[in-house]
C-alpha cells in the first residue's frame, strides 16, 4: 500500500475516529450505576427503580435515549450516542420505586420504557394540588373528580387518594391527633373543564374508598 492509499483510508476511518473519542468522552465509567431503570410509562407520569441510588420527593430526573452507533461499511457497532427526551420531578416514592411527574418535554420524542433515568442532584420543593370525589361509582372503580380550580390536567395523570385518620391513645382510647394515609392510585381517563373521569390504578391492601378521600396531584 503506497502513501496515497494510506492518506486515502485515513480519512476515511477519522470522521469515526472522532465519533468514537465524543462517545467515550461522555460516557462515564459510574454510568451504569447511576441510571435508574424506567418499568412504567403512562401520560406524564414515569415509574423508574433506581437500584443504587438514594431518592426523595422533588429530585430532578433526566430521561436519555441511547442509540447504537453503526459504522455503515462493516456494520460493527461503534459506541453509542445520547439524546436528552424529557425532565421530571419525583412526586412518590413507595416499594423501591419512585414515581415520576414528566414537567418538561425535550423535543418531539416522547419517554418510553427503553430510556434511561438519571438523578441530576437537584431537588424541587413539590407543590401539591388537592381537590374532592364529586362522584364515586357503584363498584367504586370509577370516579368524577374536581379540583376546583382550573389548574391543568390530562389524560394520563395518576394522582394520590388520601383520607385522614385519627391517632387513638392505646389506653385511654382518647383522640390524640390526625394522620394523613394513602388509600390508592388513579389515572385520569377523560377531562372536561374542571371535571375528570379517572379509574384505580392501586389500592392499598385492606382499603376502600370513600367519597370523603382526598386527592391529591403533584
Amino acid at each position: 500500500m503506497n502513501d496515497l492509499d494510506l492518506t486515502r483510508t485515513f480519512r476515511r476511518v477519522l470522521p469515526w475516529l472522532a465519533i468514537l473519542l465524543g462517545v467515550c468522552s461522555h460516557s462515564p465509567a459510574q454510568e451504569e450505576t447511576d441510571y435508574g431503570t424506567i418499568t412504567g410509562v403512562s401520560g406524564k407520569t414515569a415509574t423508574v427503580e433506581f437500584a443504587q441510588r438514594d431518592i426523595a420527593v422533588g429530585d430532578v430526573v433526566e430521561f436519555w435515549r441511547f442509540r447504537a452507533i453503526i459504522d455503515p461499511v462493516s456494520g460493527i457497532e461503534r459506541g453509542n450516542s445520547k439524546t436528552l427526551v424529557a425532565r421530571g420531578i419525583v412526586d412518590d416514592i413507595g416499594l423501591g420505586k419512585a414515581s415520576v411527574t414528566i414537567t418538561e418535554q425535550v423535543g418531539t420524542e416522547r419517554v418510553v420504557r427503553s430510556d434511561r433515568a438519571l438523578i441530576t442532584g437537584l431537588r424541587k420543593q413539590v407543590v401539591h394540588k388537592v381537590g374532592r370525589i364529586q362522584e364515586l361509582s357503584a363498584d367504586r372503580k370509577e370516579m368524577t373528580i374536581d379540583l376546583g380550580s382550573e389548574d391543568e390536567i390530562g389524560e394520563g395523570d395518576e394522582f394520590l387518594i388520601q383520607r385522614t385518620e385519627n391517632i387513638y391513645d392505646p389506653q385511654t382510647n382518647q383522640v390524640t391527633g390526625t394522620s394523613r394515609v394513602d388509600v390508592g392510585r388513579r389515572r385520569v381517563n377523560t377531562v372536561r373543564d374542571r371535571s375528570s373521569k379517572a379509574t384505580v390504578t392501586r389500592l392499598e391492601p385492606g382499603m376502600e374508598l370513600q367519597k370523603s378521600d382526598s386527592i391529591v396531584f403533584t
